[in-house]
């Protein structure tokens, strides 16, 4: 029995020989084909390119998009081999008329590019290179903003919770919507709630009457209520903790216990802060050593020595 034959990425889409067609007149040249790949769920890969611009069409997971990349300005000089910086067709669209529509499908994209050239080569000239870049990253920047909900779903269970049990929304921040620091801070008679996403998402419970400003994070609440565990809890199982035990942690900081459990609470708290900081030098040094061992790395068309 003869091998199925491989299929080819220009037969997935009718829209694919006649842009090629295109991208050729317009002077680009045939740079790399790659897939259907049966592993990675059908996903292809058609570029062209001229010694400017590279013009990719990509199929990614079955979703298809055309892409525009100035291959005069790289992404960043740590990436091996180095790539160009890349944007999609509605970015372009966006900054070349002020259009927000949302995502194009495939066949409009290749449609925005014929129509729309000589525009996009225009963008990507030497003289307005620079503030392409700048106004396209502004924009990319502000879609994602709009797209991506700035508090995960366990945070908004959390404060519906902390709500129910009477606390008072004293700070709520999210400026730049999940691409920069969100915080969210609710009090009660007793403690204070804050949640904070600056150098990573933290849960820290206080005492509002005594000690405001001694913040615990919940896994140094959790290992002085149930002795020294072993186990971390993922980022969506600190709210499961801290609903199932409130009563005990706003009784650590009532009247006749907040002496005794800040005493207990402050070591495990300094502890828990100290492994805090070996993670992040470790991570540190792992990403160092990464990028040390990339600039070792010989380039694309050089010789390993």
């Amino acid at each position: 029995m003869s091998e199925s034959k491989q299929p080819d990425c220009r037969t997935q889409s009718p829209s694919v020989p006649s842009f090629e067609q295109f991208l050729a007149r317009v002077g680009l040249s045939f740079k790399l084909r790659r897939g259907p790949e049966r592993e990675h769920f059908g996903n292809w890969i058609i570029q062209y390119a001229d010694e400017n611009l590279e013009v990719s069409m990509v199929s990614d997971r079955s979703t298809q998009s055309v892409t525009i990349a100035d291959k005069n300005t790289i992404r960043s000089a740590g990436l091996f081999p180095p790539a160009s910086l890349a944007y999609h067709v509605a970015s372009i669209r966006e900054s070349l008329f002020g259009i927000n529509q949302g995502r194009m499908e495939f066949a409009e994209e290749q449609s925005f590019v014929r129509e729309n050239w000589d525009a996009i080569v225009d963008m990507f000239s030497p003289e307005r290179r620079a503030a392409t870049h700048e106004r396209l990253s502004t924009l990319g920047r502000e879609r994602l903003k709009r797209e991506l909900a700035p508090w995960p779903s366990a945070i908004l269970d959390f404060e519906l919770f902390l709500q129910s049990k009477g606390l008072t929304r004293e700070s709520r921040e999210a400026p730049d919507g999940a691409l920069g620091r969100r915080l969210m801070q609710y009090a009660g008679d007793i403690v204070c709630v804050k949640i904070d996403s600056e150098d990573g998402w933290r849960l820290t419970v206080s005492d509002r009457i005594n000690r405001p400003d001694a913040e615990y994070h919940i896994g140094t609440i959790r290992k002085y209520l149930l002795g020294d565990v072993k186990t971390k809890l993922a980022f969506q199982e600190w709210f499961i903790f801290a609903g199932a035990n409130w009563e005990a942690i706003v009784e650590l900081f009532s009247a006749s216990k907040r002496e005794d459990s800040h005493r207990s609470l402050q070591p495990i708290e300094a502890e828990t802060r100290r492994q805090r900081q070996i993670a992040k030098d470790r991570q540190k040094a792992q990403i160092e050593e990464f990028a040390r061992r990339l600039k070792l790395m010989p380039q694309e068309g050089q010789e390993q020595k």
